[in-house]
């Protein structure tokens, strides 16, 4: 979809049961008015470049006001060293107690402690996400029991202690079903490349006849739309 400006908007607004929405960018004019949105249950969002600190308030007003909101994508610039890099910071997504699935792109995290407020949260999906320290990140996803699914692509190095803390079964997170994992330098401890090693729950009880683990291209995808009435 193409970026969500004041026509645009005002176009949408007479769709006001719209339970899924994906953006190619919005404008930051606009972000009240996706307030409207109340049946929202998917949304991706491109934040532009226009985007400064001012706006983040107006996103996170916008995204308290969703209530049913379960799956949610933020995207940010494609360049993180572009001179005006998006920020995501703490307290933007606090108040989104229904989310089950967050993915997080092109963003620069000072923190993750936001996962504390996220108690449904079952799929976590990190790409090229800066800023983040592993120590600090393995803190924070000890507050998330519920988590079956987690990607971390050029995010965060782990040492290979780290990573084995979080290769199912894993003793930190239990529920735990898949771990992707790709360092900042486009390689896992176990060299793997610019691959996404996938690793399952199972993995380790499979045997010696059991297939190789699958490798996935380390390119995003969108996660699963949630069923609804009305998308775009």
């Amino acid at each position: 979809m193409e970026t969500v400006d004041p026509p645009l908007l005002a176009a949408l607004l007479t769709l006001p049961s719209l339970t899924s929405l994906r953006t190619g960018g919005v404008l930051p004019a606009c972000f009240a008015g996706l307030r409207s949105f109340t049946q929202l249950r998917t949304l991706r969002l491109q934040c532009c470049w226009e985007c400064a600190d001012a706006d983040l308030s107006a996103l996170q007003s916008t995204l308290a006001a969703l209530p049913h909101l379960t799956a949610l994508r933020l995207q940010g610039g494609a360049d993180l060293d572009a001179p005006l890099p998006f920020r995501l910071e703490a307290p933007l997504l606090l108040r989104l107690p229904a989310l089950r699935s967050l993915r997080l792109e092109f963003l620069r995290l000072p923190s993750l402690a936001f996962l504390r407020r996220l108690p449904l949260l079952e799929e976590l999906e990190l790409y090229s996400c800066q800023q983040l320290s592993a120590s600090a990140l393995l803190h924070c996803l000890a507050s998330t029991p519920r988590l079956l699914d987690l990607t971390l692509i050029y995010s965060a190095r782990l040492s290979a202690e780290q990573e084995a803390q979080l290769r199912p079964p894993s003793a930190l997170l239990p529920a735990l079903a898949q771990f992707r994992y790709v360092a900042p330098d486009g390689h896992s401890d176990g060299g793997a490349g610019d691959a996404v090693a996938l690793i399952t729950a199972d993995a380790d009880d499979a045997g010696d006849d059991a297939p190789a683990p699958v490798a996935a291209s380390a390119a995003p995808c969108v996660p699963p739309a949630q069923p609804s009435d009305q998308s775009i």
